[in-house]
């Protein structure tokens, strides 16, 4: 209870508790109104004076004590979890810290480095492990946390292998199922999307490299045509031997990197080795 509270403590804090405020006043407005009309019925002002004595006592004991209790759990922050679940507590609070602290500096339009409180959290979650190693609970809040925030699906799935060998309950289980599902269509999606880009990829280099073999082909008669002229033009020559050799460097590397990307392909390889061949 102490991490709850010490998280509303903290979000009406942030707030400066101006909804509260605005709260106050319009019960303490209210119950005046009401105290008014009893005083009038009644010829008295006993209660009203009782009710204005006491208002500003209440609210004054009220703050006092929430900045006390706010600063005594504030203290409590560096000590030793407890129990697996004050480890999850204390874990979503610095989690929601700096999800809070992220947001806020997004709207002024600044940017929040997230890695320094990602790292302090996980080691809080190893700690924990390595102090209650027969936890199933803190294991599963570890991988959980490695899928969601680190984004290391390899570090993820150790975590789940670890979570297995404890023998858990039948419900946390189902948490490993239902995570090695989502983790697996991720998984999927990244793999097909991976195998869209290999086969865009593989397309573009090979139609270069047709391109390419042609160009190179062009130059290559361009360039012995004119050697083997009974009067050359010298000054030609270099620029054409240049011309057919960037024309044949551009298409062996475009039909390697086609063959890279489509391993499968019964086409490219075989006029690769045409094209190294004729030239």
């Amino acid at each position: 209870l102490r991490y709850l509270s010490l998280c509303l403590i903290d979000v009406l804090f942030r707030l400066e508790f101006v909804w509260i405020r605005s709260c106050c006043l319009w019960i303490m407005c209210w119950a005046s109104i009401c105290l008014a009309l009893t005083d009038l019925e009644t010829k008295s002002v006993g209660c009203t004076a009782a009710f204005v004595v006491c208002s500003p006592i209440v609210v004054l004991v009220s703050y006092s004590i929430a900045h006390i209790r706010r600063a005594q759990l504030k203290n409590t922050l560096n000590a030793e979890p407890q129990s697996s679940f004050e480890v999850e507590l204390l874990a979503r609070f610095c989690v929601q810290r700096m999800l809070l602290e992220s947001e806020r500096l997004e709207a002024l339009g600044e940017t929040y480095d997230i890695g320094p409180e990602v790292e302090k959290v996980e080691k809080l979650y190893r700690e924990a492990v390595s102090r209650f190693p027969d936890s199933a609970l803190v294991q599963w809040f570890l991988s959980r946390f490695i899928f969601e925030f680190v984004n290391n699906i390899y570090n993820g799935y150790v975590a789940l292998e670890k979570l297995d060998m404890l023998n858990p309950l039948p419900d946390i289980q189902y948490l490993i199922y239902r995570e090695r599902a989502l983790s697996m269509d991720n998984l999927t999606a990244k793999a097909a999307v991976r195998d869209i880009m290999s086969y865009m990829l593989g397309e573009r280099h090979s139609a270069k490299a047709a391109a390419s073999d042609l160009l190179a082909t062009n130059k290559k008669i361009r360039f012995w045509s004119e050697l083997c002229q009974s009067n050359p033009v010298v000054e030609n020559i270099p620029s054409l031997s240049l011309e057919f050799r960037n024309a044949l460097s551009s298409a062996c590397y475009h039909y390697e990197m086609a063959i890279k990307y489509k391993r499968t392909d019964t086409h490219v390889m075989p006029r690769y080795i045409r094209f190294l061949h004729e030239n």
